[in-house]
């Protein structure tokens, strides 16, 4: 089905802190004078930060800056714990990545535009795909495992860092079983797979749609 003309489409890049969002969720743009019809076609991309990105309030004007200037599509901060044991991290990527071909968790592409109505569509980030057991190709058929993260801290100071993780014996850190690998990229050309390659890997597919659905067609941005 083709669809009709798009309409007064926003080009803005916002960036968001989706810590402090708002309990009703951001609302980067409202699209008015849009045909009553399904649009089945619906995308959206994650871009890297550059100057002209948008803080989108309560987003502070300094987390702004910062991923602007590091040219972050995601930066994350956090800590897990196990028994009497908890690793932190403080993680950002350079991950731009286009999610498209977007459907509900039902299978529904798209989306509708009632007659005289209006419609929410939710661009979703799923924060926890870094523990996945595989890098998902559409459907999250998966399990969530964390023992990586104290096998990757080589220092054992509970600091785990990027570099930690670009030097992590993957073998070891992510035996196969139960992990699949298949889908993990030697991003830095080193011929050789690392757990930074996973972890990376994995930011590129944490967009998700109007929750829990699926946009399966990604592609690396720069």
């Amino acid at each position: 089905m083709g669809n009709p003309p798009a309409p007064n489409l926003d080009p803005s890049i916002y960036i968001l802190d989706l810590k402090a969002a708002p309990t009703s969720g951001y609302v980067a743009t409202e699209l008015r004078g849009v045909a009553a019809v399904r649009w089945d076609k619906f995308g959206y991309d994650v871009p890297n930060a550059r100057a002209g990105a948008k803080p989108l309030a309560p987003t502070r004007q300094a987390d702004a800056d910062f991923m602007i200037a590091n040219g972050y599509s995601i930066y994350f901060e956090g800590s897990a714990a196990k028994d009497s044991k908890t690793i932190s991290f403080q993680w950002g990527f350079a991950a731009g990545t286009s999610f498209d071909d977007c459907a509900t968790a039902d299978g529904v592409p798209g989306f509708a535009v009632p007659a005289s109505g209006t419609v929410q569509v939710k661009p979703t980030l799923h924060g926890d795909h870094q523990y996945f057991d595989n890098v998902t190709q559409g459907v999250e058929i998966t399990r969530r495992l964390a023992q990586w993260l104290e096998t990757c801290d080589l220092d054992g100071n509970a600091d785990l860092t990027l570099d930690e993780l670009r030097r992590c014996d993957v073998v070891k850190a992510l035996p196969q079983p139960p992990y699949d690998l298949s889908a993990v990229r030697d991003e830095d050309g080193s011929g050789k797979l690392s757990v930074y390659d996973f972890v990376l890997g994995q930011m590129h597919t944490f967009g998700d749609y109007q929750g829990d659905g699926e946009c399966p067609t990604r592609a690396p941005l720069r």
